[in-house]
């Protein structure tokens, strides 16, 4: 499998990286390149259809939507089982319905082995209707993501911090999720971020302590989304588009996160099979 290298920007090989970017159609801008994720090893994990019956994979049309055609998918913590001990460039998390100790221990191992990840997820609520899995509020792949669980609730309306940062202007533009409306569920995860900067958004128009919703763990290989985006409909389960651009304001998001943690040089990172 091809992988990404950086190139030593200089003279001759400046004019033959910007050749290939117009031959190929990539944008370099503030935030880097836009890359070619169609030669990339990746794994979806999704279960938001059994969350909001009806509701699109938004998860599934971003890949599509960057060429990722592709890749390996789960849709419960048993298949999901079945990919562990494989190596990822990345993997796309998707995560509003099941829960599992040993699915979230995975996901730690994969982060601890420099693996790229996105992901939104309900976990850190732990299970409000079975104490006997509410170890994960308090789990240790929280901290890899900079990020702190303080409270949870309804859907709530999920602001940029700030909205000119480049997580969400490139490759899309995306306004703030304002127009979600309620699975009936646990829906919303603010907390902290361990830095300002790491702080991306949050439940309140202004950056506030306990309002974090969007986190960036600042490494450059992974995010997390504490809210569920596959909310980001209306009551006849058609997605929110809040800027009138034509295109979901999900999907729009995790495209631009898939593209933030794709940057530089990608290397496989294993999905543990034998964990402790």
């Amino acid at each position: 499998m091809k992988k990404l290298h950086l190139l030593s920007v200089s003279g001759g090989i400046f004019a033959l990286l910007l050749f290939a970017l117009l031959v190929s159609g990539c944008q370099d801008t503030s935030t880097g390149i836009m890359p070619d994720l169609s030669q990339y090893s990746v794994l979806l994990y999704t279960d938001s259809w059994n969350y909001r019956e009806g509701s699109p994979d938004f998860a599934a049309q971003a890949l599509e939507g960057l060429n990722v055609t592709d890749y390996d998918v789960a849709h419960n913590p048993t298949e999901l089982a079945n990919f562990y001990g494989n190596s990822y460039d990345l993997i796309v998390f998707d995560n509003s319905w099941y829960g599992s100790s040993v699915m979230v221990d995975a996901l730690l191992g994969y982060l601890e082995n420099e693996g790229r990840l996105v992901m939104t997820s309900w976990l850190m609520a732990g299970n409000v209707e079975n104490s006997t899995r509410d170890p994960y509020p308090s789990h240790p792949i929280w901290a890899y993501f900079g990020y702190s669980p303080a409270s949870f609730g309804d859907v709530a309306p999920v602001y940029k911090w700030p909205a000119e940062d480049a997580l969400f202007t490139f490759p899309n533009s995306v306004p703030d999720f304002s127009a979600m409306t309620d699975g009936s569920r646990i829906d919303t995860f603010p907390g902290n971020a361990e830095s300002s900067e790491e702080a991306r958004a949050g439940v309140s128009s202004s950056p506030t302590s306990e309002a974090v919703t969007i986190v960036d763990c600042g490494c450059g290989r992974h995010i997390l989304n504490a809210f569920l985006l596959c909310n980001a409909i209306d009551e006849n389960n058609v997605p929110n588009d809040v800027d009138g651009d034509g295109k979901a304001d999900a999907v729009e998001l995790w495209q631009n996160e898939i593209v933030a943690v794709m940057q530089g040089e990608i290397t496989p990172a294993e999905l543990p099979a034998n964990l402790p």
